[in-house]
């Protein structure tokens, strides 16, 4: 007899490899766009862009300075309430709003 570990599932591998790969990463990246998508007002849609969670902090870039500045005081609180119906395992708590 060998002291060969036994066989291991293969969701679990791919899982590791989807990991080790980064792909779990992407995966998030585009659901958290195509959240995005569906709770910012149209007429922000092209001028934001999602870019990382900190500390349950989203970091949203933002093109202009005018839509910047509506969406931290109008939209703000209900992108959030939205994002964390959508996605609750982000464990979202604010957005911050960046020129860029």
């Amino acid at each position: 007899m060998t002291d060969d570990p036994p066989p291991r599932q293969l969701g679990d591998v791919l899982a590791q490899l989807m990991q080790l790969r980064g792909y779990s990463q992407i995966q998030e990246d585009d659901r958290l766009r195509s959240a995005w998508k569906q709770v910012v007002p149209t007429a922000y849609s092209t001028l934001t862009r999602p870019a990382k969670i900190s500390r349950g902090v989203l970091q949203v870039y933002v093109s202009h300075p005018a839509a910047l500045s509506e969406l931290s005081a109008f939209h703000q609180k209900p992108i959030v309430e939205n994002l964390q119906k959508i996605l609750p395992e982000l464990k979202l708590k604010d957005i911050k709003f960046r020129l860029g």
